[in-house]
């Protein structure tokens, strides 16, 4: 369901601080380590503009102060910068537990650089458990409210589309598909997205050793990693790019045994050489792509494969050099070329859910 924002001067008073929702004598839930303040030490400073639920999507323009928007919120505890552009706020409250993701609908950051944030509880950017560019995923819990925020990067102001989309609610416990298998063997999805840039790691994490490397295709070209430990990594992988288009396909293999934890398809490419403009931040930026778990919290990625040749499924046993996919042009990328990362991560991937970034990324060149 699409609506048009239109309240006029109804929200003329949006700066005005609004009245908590956490009961009295309670304390805003954060996540991972933030800090909790009570409402009387940090009431809300936004002002939602009006209800949004599962499956609605709504347009609205944060140049538009008629339409609700306010400049009230610079910083935000999850989100690095300064987003000093007008913001619009909407008031989610989650139905069920379950998995929910705010994007953008056909994301222009390159002609308006509007970033996402959800606030737990109260209105207020200290209260922020998640933020994205395109696209923001969040744990909600049932009967909870949460404030999902459009704003402007570095004074970023325009018209945008965004929407909410929630997971289907798990199975009670004891039902015929609780504790089954993972329902997702690939998840399929032509829609933009986001993850955070990746941190670059120091020495390579101790489980490369135990495996044997092999070199996951050919190229005519290459660039390598590059990144300092502990910082966002300017190049998160390396690229082997092949060039010669009289080779009309290109092997991708697995670097390593292990078995396949995840797969995104559904990107689409314009091109198989030159620039892709079709849908740049389908997976968040690399495209289709496969993530290898090789055991001990260490995977590896191959992105930006062709869209008509990916050959492994979730949970599927690969061997060394066993062929996956074909190279492709898919996503955020320039020429038909393999993106191909050494990560780590403590969690599991969710086969069913948008891509997510690796916790660190190291050089792999070294591998070979």
């Amino acid at each position: 369901m699409t609506r048009t924002i239109a309240l006029l001067l109804l929200l003329a008073g949006a700066a005005c601080e609004l009245p908590t929702t956490t009961p009295a004598g309670g304390s805003a839930h954060l996540s991972d380590g933030d800090s909790v303040h009570s409402p009387a030490a940090l009431p809300a400073v936004c002002a939602p503009v009006f209800d949004i639920g599962c499956g609605e999507n709504v347009v609205g323009d944060t140049a538009d102060w008629n339409s609700g928007a306010t400049s009230v919120m610079k910083h935000y505890s999850r989100g690095v910068g300064t987003f000093d552009g007008p913001e619009l706020v909407y008031r989610f409250t989650a139905t069920a537990d379950g998995a929910v993701r705010f994007l953008l609908v056909d994301p222009s950051p390159m002609e308006i650089d509007h970033d996402l944030f959800v606030l737990e509880e109260v209105c207020a950017p200290d209260h922020a458990v998640a933020a994205g560019f395109n696209a923001v995923p969040f744990e909600a819990r049932g009967g909870q409210v949460y404030f999902l925020v459009v704003d402007g990067y570095d004074g970023a102001a325009g018209a945008f589309e965004v929407a909410v989309e929630c997971a289907d609610p798990a199975p009670p416990a004891g039902s015929p598909e609780a504790g089954s298998e993972p329902p997702c063997d690939a998840f399929d999805s032509s829609e933009s997205e986001s993850a955070p840039i990746q941190t670059a790691g120091g020495a390579l994490p101790p489980a490369v050793a135990s495996h044997t490397w092999t070199e996951p295709t050919t190229w005519t070209t290459w660039v390598d990693f590059d990144g300092a430990s502990g910082q966002n990594a300017t190049h998160e992988g390396i690229d082997w790019i092949h060039a010669d288009e009289s080779v009309p396909v290109v092997d991708v293999r697995a670097a390593a045994a292990g078995t396949v934890a995840y797969v995104r398809t559904g990107c689409p490419e314009s091109a198989r050489f030159g620039h892709n403009d079709a849908i740049r931040e389908c997976g968040s930026g690399w495209g289709n792509h496969v993530v290898i778990d090789h055991g001990d919290g260490l995977f590896t990625r191959y992105g930006h494969l062709a869209p008509d040749d990916l050959q492994v499924v979730v949970g599927q046993d690969v061997g060394a050099g066993e062929r996956i996919a074909g190279m492709g042009n898919s996503g955020r990328s320039e020429q038909r070329h393999l993106h191909f990362e050494l990560g780590t991560s403590a969690a599991p991937f969710d086969p069913c859910a948008p891509t997510r970034s690796f916790d660190r990324v190291f050089p792999p060149a070294s591998l070979f």
